[in-house]
């Protein structure tokens, strides 16, 4: 039987990287399986710890809501990822960089964040017998969280960055994908836009800072519900390359911040945790962890914000072409008829 020259590719990049590009896949896909893993074994402890607790004390089930959400969408996104990578398809040069550009930035804060607290705790417990005790737990999550959210994406961002991948991945599949069209810039923005909107919806527990007051009760589930939702709306807008999109974005990570920040110029971050309903115990590990001083709290709120603009100002270019400039968009299969495909053999 013969194959028709223009439907299997007779020659390869001159840098062909799909074995870089399969190692990669295949830890992702490694990864993604471990955080269902991982979601199997906290959803199978917390059935048994419910039965459990029908008799006694009642399990607080709201402490492993967030983790399992957490694992079922990075498993997810993981698994989705690390098979585009083993395919080759060309939407997930794209993606994956969306999506470890964020998590570089806002895992470095993280490590960044558990650090402070480590030597914060471990300077309450000085001299006390718990600090040798602690001590390898302490410093073991510290080397697991640098590697989860700091030198794994850095890595998938050294490989995938690549010119040379991105070649592969158009060689191996060359037909139009959603992507095409998206700037990876804009893709890194509206992934930063929803992961604020999740986070908002998780943590605000209905209570909105607003401009030195609190909003609470049904009109903070309201207006929170609102500040998601203009979230979504500017990542839509976005994703879609309307300029309305960017400057609903820009404003959001502008006016959010500093409705915050003023608020706790008025009011401690305490008095906020308790209108968010937050029990004797979780308020004093928040105070011994240092999540009680305005100083530390506004640092990372200045942080996020600035991470998010620094993300809207790279992206910005997609939206305000100059003059002259237009996208030329790759042709649909059934616009053009196939051509064959050739390129230089690789250099041995």
């Amino acid at each position: 039987m013969t194959q028709l020259s223009y439907l299997t590719p007779t020659a390869v990049p001159v840098s062909d990287r799909r074995t870089r590009i399969l190692v990669m896949g295949i830890i992702l896909l490694l990864a993604g399986a471990l955080c269902v893993l991982i979601l199997g074994f906290m959803s199978y402890f917390l059935l048994l710890f419910r039965r459990r607790a029908m008799s006694g004390p009642s399990f607080p089930i709201k402490y492993v809501l967030m983790p399992l959400l957490l694992y079922a969408v990075a498993g997810a996104a993981l698994l989705w990822m690390g098979m585009g990578a083993v395919l080759r398809r060309r939407w997930a040069r794209p993606v994956v960089l969306a999506i470890a550009w964020p998590w570089l930035m806002v895992g470095t804060v993280g490590v960044v964040i558990a650090i402070i607290a480590i030597v914060h705790v471990r300077t309450i417990l000085a001299g006390s017998s718990q600090t040798a005790a602690y001590s390898p737990f302490m410093f073991m999550g510290v080397f697991l969280a640098s590697g989860v959210y700091f030198f794994f994406p850095l890595s998938l961002i050294l490989v995938f960055q690549s010119q040379e991948v991105q070649a592969t991945l158009e060689f191996y599949d060359p037909r139009p994908r959603w992507t095409d069209d998206k700037p990876v810039p804009v893709l890194c923005l509206c992934v930063y836009l929803l992961l604020t909107a999740v986070t908002f919806a998780m943590n605000s527990r209905g209570v909105f800072p607003f401009f030195s007051g609190l909003i609470t009760g049904a009109q903070g589930v309201v207006a929170v519900c609102l500040i998601v939702g203009t979230l979504l709306l500017a990542m839509i807008l976005s994703l879609r390359l309307h300029i309305e999109g960017w400057l609903l974005s820009v404003a959001m990570l502008i006016l959010l911040p500093a409705s915050t920040l003023v608020t706790l110029l008025r009011i401690s971050p305490m008095e906020m945790y308790r209108a968010m309903g937050l029990s004797d115990d979780d308020l004093f590990m928040a105070e011994r962890m240092g999540y009680a001083q305005s100083g530390s709290t506004v640092a990372w709120i200045v942080i996020g914000a600035g991470i998010g603009i620094g993300f809207a100002i790279v992206a910005r270019r997609s939206f305000f072409a100059p003059a002259g400039f237009s996208v030329v968009m790759p042709p649909s299969p059934a616009e053009t008829p196939p051509m064959p495909r050739s390129f230089p053999p690789e250099n041995s």
